[in-house]
């Protein structure tokens, strides 16, 4: 932002986004780059696994 010539603050108050919810988002890609990441195909199939079991699960208790 600033090497375009642009106040940070100016710039957050018009896009209507915080200062630290930018600069979560300008340090999120190189974290998610370091994630290791399991294969998407197996990933599927355990959620549609917990997914179709009778009882009720939540995102967070399908994440977990």
């Amino acid at each position: 932002m600033r090497a375009a010539g642009y106040q940070l603050r100016l710039a957050c108050q018009a896009l209507g986004v915080s200062r630290s919810g930018f600069s979560q988002y300008r340090r999120a890609p190189v974290a998610r780059a370091l994630r290791p990441r399991p294969d998407n195909e197996a990933l599927t199939t355990r959620v549609g696994t917990i997914v179709d079991r009778e009882e009720t699960f939540g995102t967070r208790r399908v994440w977990a």
